[in-house]
């Protein structure tokens, strides 16, 4: 008959080691441009009120799908110190006729179009934003901002984009920089010079355009000409009415003239 041993040993299980790796992942390189069409050529020259399109872009050199951006507290300036804010800390609009909320086609890229516009006796402007980088999650899209459709300068823009001396947008505290997240950089882009271009100014060489904008300065030209011939509805009563009156008037004149020169026949 068999015997039950029991058999017992011992047993050291020690944590699996882990090794933390390092990786250095270069930041994206940002630009922000303004072009003559979303990917165009870059606009020196414009004709006021000519469309044009901002577009602000990250290349991220050798990573794909890490990082988020968001375009922020934009003002456009004259080089001389004047200048109009376009874009909250928020990333929204604050005047619809200067700049509409952005869009985000891409992870790293934005644009808007928008109309070409220019400060009275300054010659030309200048853009400038800041670009938030941040991580992106994984497996998640980036967060755009959510803005509410902006007014028009003359419908209370300026009260809601009213700043204070400490560089806080009314209704939102602006985060100091050791409040930010860790893993947030901000990079401060500015635009190339744009040289808006008055039509009525005569005086202005053209010779120093390039052709293309020229050509349309001198299509545009014409077509103010033909405006400056056209009347509005009141405007041309009056010149019909003018006219009417002028043409009575000859027409008294002719038949006293012919009147007189009757009697005298008939005196002779």
């Amino acid at each position: 008959m068999e015997a039950d041993k029991t058999v017992s040993t011992g047993l050291d299980v020690s944590m699996i080691n882990t090794l933390a790796l390092t990786i250095n992942v270069p930041m994206p390189i940002c630009k922000y441009e303004i072009l003559d069409r979303p990917d165009g050529q870059v606009v020196q020259f414009a004709i006021i009120g000519q469309p044009v399109t901002h577009q602000w872009s990250c290349e991220s050199r050798g990573t794909v799908d890490i990082f988020c951006m968001r375009v922020h507290s934009c003002f456009v300036d004259d080089g001389s110190g004047d200048r109009i804010d376009l874009l909250n800390i928020d990333g929204c609009a604050l005047d619809k006729y200067l700049l509409q909320n952005l869009e985000y086609p891409e992870d790293l890229k934005a644009i808007r179009e928008a109309h070409v516009f220019k400060y009275a006796d300054r010659p030309a402007l200048g853009f400038q934003c800041q670009i938030e980088i941040t991580i992106k999650e994984a497996n998640q899209q980036c967060v755009r901002p959510t803005c509410p459709v902006p007014l028009g300068f003359d419908e209370g823009a300026a009260k809601t984009a009213k700043t204070t001396t400490n560089n806080t947008v009314v209704g939102r505290r602006r985060r100091n920089v050791d409040e930010r997240d860790e893993n947030l950089i901000s990079i401060d882009v500015r635009s190339q010079t744009v040289q808006p271009i008055d039509t009525l100014e005569a005086d202005f060489d053209k010779s120093l355009l390039p052709l293309r904008i020229a050509s349309q300065l001198s299509v545009t030209n014409e077509q103010e000409v033909i405006a400056n011939i056209c009347l509005s509805v009141g405007g041309f009563a009056g010149v019909l009415a003018a006219l009417f009156v002028g043409l009575i008037a000859s027409l008294a004149i002719t038949v006293l003239c012919t009147a007189r020169r009757t009697k005298r026949i008939d005196y002779a």
